[in-house]
């Protein structure tokens, strides 16, 4: 991958931190603006920029009083686990939600 091309990745990707109110880039926001395949431009910013991608999550203020009920449920998890030793793969653990770059969630999927 030529320096040129990892110094204009660099860059249109700060500049659309600096743009963004929550101060994010998009791969494929960069690729657009470059004129650059969006697979290209992931793998500069994963393997020569080190950046990597994450998702936004909404979660709720943990007040002083939920410490005891958060205890409690890993507790039981615990005994349940001793229990059954097969018990948590029964659980089917699920993030079916949609994130948006301006902040908006979609959580239509998560009954």
């Amino acid at each position: 991958m030529p320096e040129t091309n990892v110094a204009e990745i660099l860059q249109m990707s700060n500049e659309l931190t600096d743009e963004n109110q929550l101060g994010i880039s998009s791969s494929r926001e960069v690729a657009r603006r470059l004129d650059m395949p969006v697979s290209t431009v992931r793998k500069v910013m994963r393997k020569t920029l080190g950046l990597y991608p994450y998702h936004l999550k909404p979660v709720h203020q943990l007040l002083p009083q939920d410490f005891r009920a958060r205890l409690d449920f890993g507790l039981q998890c615990a005994a349940q686990i001793d229990l059954y030793p097969g018990w948590l793969s029964r659980i089917l653990w699920t993030d079916e939600a949609h994130f948006y770059l301006h902040g908006g969630v979609n959580t239509r999927y998560a009954n």
